[in-house]
């Protein structure tokens, strides 16, 4: 504070002016601090929504692995799945309708000191697509495994991809 009261003084600026700055000065600093609050929330959003993607990928996959390792001949099963966007969360609404409005407006729960939305269902992200590599795999199984793929993953048999291992 004092180098800042030197520079002043050096400036030879009235105690109005000097006020002015302290007060722009000030105003800047907040305004930067704002600024990378904001940029952190939504990387933290973003980071929250990748991680639920990437942990119901990676839950499909091991569940697939165990499946399809289980069938008599395959072995070294390697299993990728892809798919779509972030998980989608539906809310309780409640409709109200009144003379002035007519929409809906998303229902609160509050457990002590928190408020937050109440949840009817969460649906997971579309699988695009799987990709299988196995050792063992013949043409009646590779059939017979997309079909089963197909089935019940509700993924088209276009989407379906398994390849001999090595």
């Amino acid at each position: 504070m004092i180098k800042l009261k030197e520079l002043l003084s050096k400036l030879k600026l009235s105690k109005k002016a000097m006020f002015s700055l302290c007060a722009v000065l000030f105003l800047i600093v907040i305004a930067i601090f704002a600024t990378s609050f904001k940029s952190t929330n939504k990387i933290s959003e973003k980071t929250k929504t990748e991680t639920a993607v990437s942990s119901y990928q990676t839950f499909i996959e091991g569940r697939l692995v165990n499946i399809i390792s289980s069938i008599k001949g395959l072995d070294n099963v390697k299993v990728y799945v892809s798919v779509g966007s972030s998980p989608e969360i539906v809310y309780a609404t409640d409709k109200s309708s009144d003379s002035t409005k007519n929409g809906e407006t998303i229902v609160f729960s509050k457990n002590s000191s928190q408020t937050t939305p109440v949840i009817i269902s969460e649906k997971y992200p579309e699988i695009l697509g799987v990709l299988i590599v196995c050792k063992g795999i013949t043409q009646k199984l590779n059939l017979d495994l997309t079909n089963s793929l197909s089935l019940v993953l509700n993924v088209p048999i276009s989407c379906i991809q398994i390849l001999e291992g090595k």
